[in-house]
């Protein structure tokens, strides 16, 4: 840490009594928010200060201890330097279920084009540049990129972890809920248009009654379920309160810890959302489906996942799916795999399934939709996976909260997936690397 940086973070301390104070005067959900996050801010590794490359160096016992003591679903949101510890080594602050492949120590054939890492491309911050040279920029924070063709590695970069290193998902792991669901409502084991509640009877009499799965897959609930900047930091939202209670924590200030299937009965209706919909993508939501997976299939999520998805692919290593105190997966987000698996996964939307799993983990209704339909909408199937952008050609791509991306193009059989560390990404519109995975994929159309 710099002297510039400790005399910045002394100055903030040192006014931050003040600062609270004023804020305390106002009792809204922005004064609570502006107030928590500025506990953190304060916090020594909340600023992002290391270059990724140190996740592939390894840290000192003095950071991980540091990262330990002040590990809390806050401050890992702050996206700073012990955000790089818990995204590759977040099974060691959780615990977590580890989930066997078929078969481990596989590897994916290479074909290695130079051409890609020449790849040009625009964006509104910065002039074009090659792909090469903006993954190794520390600000891109990009710790892994890999890029798969015909089942073949076309491109691969590891400027900030190693080859075998897990690292978070975050939002891309989403698509493994989903995908299970394609196959629960393929099998006629769920219907749609019918309440959350009624699979789930502990949630009769709740705001859920009036949820259908439909609506729980679009993120249309209507319910009070806001993920954002402001409601993280605000401990009093129903989303902070839920990820504290996810890790086994009490949230904000108080010392009382809460079930999150407490928290999820008391949500309200929000005001300003109307079920079926405007769209409000949470954790929450999908972590009511991935308790009603559970419920349906009558197994926990590891061993549901494992015989529907992950028990059928040759991989590299196991996937691991973190644990709230309860043993429910924390399966919206905090899912770690190494990079070459990340790709797997995105593989098993595409042409090549078969050369990595012994069955197609995708119904065959489904992975049609995926390949032909251009602009999905809730009337088509394929809608369930809510992709953050679908191009005209039928590429679709998804964001993950520190900068994950997952590119799928089923016509061109590509998929590719990256990893990265930084902070508030998901905010962004269109990340950078977006463009470069779609100029790569359409290069070796």
């Amino acid at each position: 840490m710099t002297k510039a940086s400790n005399h910045i973070r002394h100055a903030v301390a040192a006014n931050a009594a003040s600062i609270a104070t004023s804020f305390s005067m106002n009792n809204s959900g922005q004064a609570r928010q502006r107030n928590h996050r500025l506990k953190h801010l304060v916090q020594p590794g909340s600023e992002a200060l290391l270059n990724v490359s140190a996740a592939r160096q390894g840290f000192t016992i003095e950071q991980y201890r540091q990262a330990h003591r002040l590990f809390s679903p806050a401050h890992y949101q702050m996206g700073g330097d012990d955000a790089l510890i818990y995204n590759t080594k977040l099974n060691e602050f959780l615990p977590s279920s580890m989930v066997m492949p078929l078969s481990v120590n596989n590897t994916l054939p290479r074909a290695i084009n130079n051409d890609i890492a020449a790849l040009r491309c625009m964006s509104k911050q910065a002039n074009s540049e090659t792909l090469i040279d903006y993954i190794n920029q520390p600000t891109s924070r990009v710790q892994g990129v890999m890029m798969v063709h015909a089942g073949k590695v076309v491109f691969e970069q590891y400027p900030g972890m190693n080859p075998d290193d897990n690292h978070v998902w975050m939002e891309l792991s989403r698509n493994t809920v989903r995908m299970v669901f394609s196959q629960l409502i393929s099998e006629g084991l769920v219907e749609l248009d019918r309440a959350v509640s009624v699979y789930l009877p502990e949630l009769l009499g709740t705001n859920w009654d009036l949820v259908s799965v439909r609506h729980a897959l679009d993120h249309t609930t209507g319910l009070d379920v806001t993920q954002d900047l402001q409601t993280i930091y605000d401990p009093q939202s129903n989303i902070a309160r839920f990820l504290a209670a996810e890790f086994g924590q009490a949230s904000g200030d108080t010392t009382q810890k809460e079930h999150w299937l407490d928290v999820i009965k008391q949500i309200e209706k929000s005001p300003n959302q109307i079920a079926g919909h405007d769209k409000c993508a949470s954790a929450i939501t999908i972590a009511v489906l991935t308790y009603l997976a559970e419920r349906i299939d009558r197994q926990p999520w590891s061993t549901l996942f494992r015989n529907r998805v992950w028990g059928h692919v040759r991989a590299t290593a196991p996937m691991l799916f973190t644990l709230a105190p309860d043993g429910t997966a924390i399966s919206h987000g905090l899912v770690l795999s190494t990079l070459e698996d990340a790709a797997r996964f995105a593989m098993l939307f595409t042409p090549s399934w078969s050369k990595i799993s012994t069955t197609s983990t995708l119904p065959k209704q489904w992975h049609d939709e995926y390949r032909l339909s251009q602009h999905p909408n809730k009337s088509n199937l394929v809608d369930i996976f809510q992709v953050d952008k679908v191009f005209s050609d039928g590429a679709r791509y998804k964001k993950g909260k520190f900068g994950q991306g997952m590119y799928v193009d089923p016509k061109r059989d590509f998929a590719a997936v990256y990893f990265s560390s930084q902070a508030n990404a998901y905010e962004q519109d269109e990340p950078y690397m977006m463009g470069y995975l779609r100029k790569a994929s359409q290069c070796l159309d």
